[in-house]
């Protein structure tokens, strides 16, 4: 028989069955101070008094505690159970609690199998269609993915198992489009990274330009400007090899040999270059890669002591993810320069080699684009 519930707020749910009313106590969905008023009873009683030999604690049947494992969850996301087990959600009521519960639970930029389950849960009590109920939160969810990935690039590495992560849920979400090209061209990015860090050099290029010499191979070609206080000087293609760095174009091209290299840095789309004739500038769209294939190579022909690099810049740059998640939520999973929301990278205020440090104040989330742009203000 049903049972009409009410907290001390003036909150109203239901319930099936006394073993529902002592799920909801359980999960702490309800308390003692609620009152419960059923079909026969003349006015409305205490909560506690429906259970007179335990009324402080109060322990569910078996058959109960995934539903109340369940709830508990999605207590704790905000959700009210609200009749959660008596099947009588309306569809447009389950749309709503299911995306107020999936906001909730990927606030933190995970979802745990217990919370995938609970969702599974409620989808299912309701009488609903999981693919109906998840296309209409693909924004959340999309939010969810870039959060994913941003973590990802400000950790500088993407084990096996967050990347299924991710993909998994790509295809639990069905999204598709241009979440899917993002998660398709930033992954490989991450990955080439992480392996050049490690001294694992991609595959060689194919293209076989006419000045290369026998023996020699190219690692990258990239469109670049060579600027000079700012200026730009001349624009035209930038080569590593396995043997040199070859800036090809109408002014200021120079081929520099990588055993001349003393440092090689990027800031955004800035790459700077010193090498024994002096420091050159360079912009380019994949400054950072380009850079990590230079010191690789450098590693793979036992030159490193003669290029300065410190070791402990990407250890001071590193953020730790209570960080992330805390300037993730303070600044809406948005860009604060453009309010884009797509392809987020966590952007240090005062760079770390200017003394930045990586505090909530001195972080903020930028698009990769308007990140670009202030490393060439830097």
């Amino acid at each position: 028989m049903t049972y009409m519930l009410q907290d001390p707020d003036g909150q109203r749910y239901s319930a099936e069955s006394l073993a529902d009313v002592a799920a909801a106590l359980g999960n702490g969905t309800l308390h003692g101070d609620s009152w419960a008023w059923q079909e026969g009873m003349v006015e409305w009683v205490p909560v506690k008094s429906l259970f007179p030999e335990q009324p402080a604690k109060i322990q569910p049947d078996p058959t109960m505690r995934a539903a109340m494992v369940a709830g508990g969850i999605l207590a704790k996301a905000g959700v009210s159970l609200a009749g959660f087990a008596t099947k009588c959600f309306r569809k447009v009521t389950l749309q709503n609690r299911f995306s107020k519960a999936l906001a909730a639970m990927l606030e933190d930029g995970k979802l745990e199998p217990a919370e995938l389950e609970a969702l599974r849960q409620m989808v299912a009590e309701a009488g609903g269609k999981w693919d109906e109920i998840v296309a209409e939160c693909q924004p959340v969810a999309e939010m969810f993915i870039r959060h994913q990935l941003a973590d990802a690039i400000a950790d500088g590495e993407l084990t096996t198992e967050e990347e299924k992560a991710i993909m998994a849920n790509v295809k639990l979400f069905n999204l598709d489009g241009d979440i899917k090209q993002e998660v398709n061209t930033t992954i490989p990015r991450i990955r080439l990274l992480a392996n050049l860090r490690e001294n694992r050099l991609p595959p060689a290029l194919t293209i076989k330009p006419v000045w290369i010499q026998s023996g020699e191979a190219v690692y990258t070609k990239q469109n670049a400007e060579l600027r000079s206080a700012g200026q730009i000087v001349s624009i035209g293609i930038f080569w590593v090899t396995n043997s040199r760095v070859e800036y090809v174009a109408p002014k200021g091209g120079a081929s520099i040999a990588l055993k001349n290299i003393r440092e090689a840095q990027s800031h955004g789309r800035q790459l700077i270059l010193t090498d024994t004739k002096g420091r050159r500038e360079f912009v380019m769209a994949e400054a950072e890669t380009t850079v990590a294939i230079i010191l690789c190579l450098l590693r793979a022909s036992n030159r490193t002591a003669s290029v300065t690099v410190d070791d402990s810049r990407q250890e001071r740059r590193r953020i730790s993810k209570e960080v992330r998640n805390a300037v993730w939520i303070r600044d809406g999973a948005a860009c604060v320069e453009c309010d884009s929301n797509i392809y987020l990278e966590f952007d240090h205020i005062i760079p770390v080699a200017k003394g930045g440090g990586n505090t909530v104040n001195n972080i903020q989330l930028l698009c990769r684009e308007c990140n670009s742009k202030k490393s060439d203000r830097i």
